[in-house]
């Protein structure tokens, strides 16, 4: 009965300790918990993150399987201040046997950028296209997958470069003509840009509260405030 008694006790000793750890965790530092998370979702999928040097930069990305001359590759590009992780609820969803490959554009999660880079369309379509080649993308068919700043990027790559597309799917891509404007572009088109790049508690629940359809999401004030006092701390 010791033994068993000592053994409950280490168990329940074991639980606080990880609980008070998660806690803490919470508080004093909540990117680690995000972190954890990111690569939990991205060995579900079952990819493996990798990096390579395209020119100057050094590009991170996420990938399941290799290429092949029969198959379609399936080229994940995400949204502005996203990451490739966004697609790892899609991609552990299709089949085995596809070749998905989901990448962080430059200045995006872990690919870096210079200050003064070219930012246009254009800029990036053509750094994509290195990354494309770089990665042996450019040798078999290439499905392009973009949610909205990374639709209007594929929709781009594939008007400048058409005799690389096998197919191209654009969900809800910025930069294309709409007959009425969404909430949050006309605010931009206003000058407000503190819609897509808050600076105070505020103008991120703003933000979060035109982004988010289920309000639910949107996190507490507190977790906003910790969080912004912990990243001017850094």
């Amino acid at each position: 009965m010791e033994v068993i008694s000592t053994g409950v006790q280490l168990a329940g000793g074991a639980v606080l300790t990880t609980l008070a750890l998660a806690v803490s965790l919470y508080y004093t530092k909540p990117a680690y918990i995000i972190y954890f998370f990111q690569r939990l979702n991205t060995w579900r999928a079952g990819c493996t993150i990798k990096y390579v040097k395209v020119g100057e930069h050094q590009f991170a990305y996420m990938e399941r399987g290799r290429p092949s001359k029969n198959q379609p590759s399936l080229l994940f590009l995400h949204g502005f201040s996203d990451r490739k992780e966004t697609f790892c609820e899609m991609i552990m969803h299709l089949p085995k046997h596809l070749h998905p490959i989901a990448v962080d554009l430059p200045g995006h999660g872990d690919t870096g950028i210079k200050a003064k880079a070219d930012l246009t369309v254009e800029a990036y379509a053509a750094k994509l296209h290195q990354f494309i080649c770089v990665v042996g993308l450019d040798h078999g068919p290439l499905h392009l997958i973009g949610h909205s700043m990374g639709g209007g990027l594929a929709g781009c790559y594939a008007a400048s470069y058409p005799e690389k597309m096998w197919a191209l799917t654009m969900i809800c891509p910025g930069g294309i003509k709409v007959p009425e404007n969404s909430v949050m572009f006309e605010k931009i088109f206003q000058g407000n840009r503190h819609v897509m790049i808050p600076e105070t508690v505020e103008q991120a629940e703003e933000m979060f509260d035109i982004c988010l359809y289920n309000k639910s999401l949107i996190p507490p004030k507190q977790c906003l405030m910790l969080c912004w006092s912990l990243d001017k701390m850094d």
